[in-house]
């Protein structure tokens, strides 16, 4: 018994992180947006409204407990880190705290996602459900 209120608790958790970590990676991605549209025009901005979508689609699927669209979501995570160290732009993004912060979230994300033992419990229940018709 106390062993499956230990795993209720844990698949709670790991609803609370997930949302908690969208919800952080969606609002970045909207000030990034926001703030590179104002300082730099809107030549990007169709690109990036596709990526955003694209990002939150796969998160909803991710939520679900896809692991097609985790295991994307976490690839994108670790390309978009990769990118950043590999980044030599001159724009308003190349300042070097500003990308650190942001290197730093992106392998964050990433490793949330793939090793936070109550994040894969959760995507688990929620997979398992959604083969019998229910959410968590």
């Amino acid at each position: 018994m106390e062993d499956t209120t230990q795993n209720e608790q844990a698949i709670r958790k790991g609803r609370a992180e997930i949302i908690v970590l969208f919800s952080t990676a969606l609002t970045i991605s909207l000030g990034i947006i926001v703030i590179y549209n104002v300082w730099e025009g809107q030549d990007n901005l169709f690109a990036q409204i596709v990526r955003t979508m694209a990002t939150i689609l796969a998160m909803y699927f991710t939520y679900q407990g896809s692991k097609a669209a985790k295991w994307i979501l976490t690839a994108l995570y670790v390309f978009g880190a990769v990118s950043i160290v590999h980044s030599n732009s001159a724009s308003v993004f190349s300042y070097d705290n500003f990308l650190a912060y942001l290197f730093a979230f992106y392998v964050f994300f990433a490793c949330c996602l793939r090793f936070s033992n109550n994040i894969s419990l959760f995507l688990k229940a929620q997979g398992s459900n959604l083969k019998q018709g229910g959410t968590v």
